[in-house]
This record gives C-alpha cells, structure tokens and sequence, in this order.
C-alpha cells in the first residue's frame, strides 16, 4: 500500500511539472519546470566547443525549514 502510495504521489508530481505547474510541498521544497535555452558549451576533457541543445530540466528549490535542518 505504502508502495503504491509513493508511486501516485511522484506520478502526481510528475503529470502538475511536465503540464507546467509548480508543484509546493510545504516544508519541503517547490518543483519546477525550467527552459534552458540553446548554448555553447566546451568539452573540460578535449577542450573542444559544442553546441548544448535547448531542454527543459527540472528545478528543485528546498525550503527555507528544510535548508535549516540540514545545515545544523
């Protein structure tokens, strides 16, 4: 049950994120859909220049409640 529970609650957060929403899960944090645009960037291993093609990536803001409770 605790299983299925998990699976509906990151399926719920997933389907609000995917559609655009931001989803706020009090003491905890916000999810949130972020464009990045299309960039350069460089291989650290070569050196070598290569385009980074636009995506969309999800973002995670933890609370402030939370922030404090780690860093004690």
């Amino acid at each position: 049950e605790a299983k299925r529970f998990i699976n509906s609650f990151f399926t719920l957060v997933q389907d609000k994120v995917v559609s655009g929403e931001e989803v706020k899960i009090p003491k905890l944090g916000n999810f949130s859909l972020r464009i990045k645009n299309e960039r350069y960037g460089r291989n650290p291993k070569t050196g070598e220049e290569a385009l980074i093609k636009k995506r969309n990536v999800v973002r995670f803001k933890c609370s402030k409640l939370l922030k404090e409770k780690i860093n004690k």
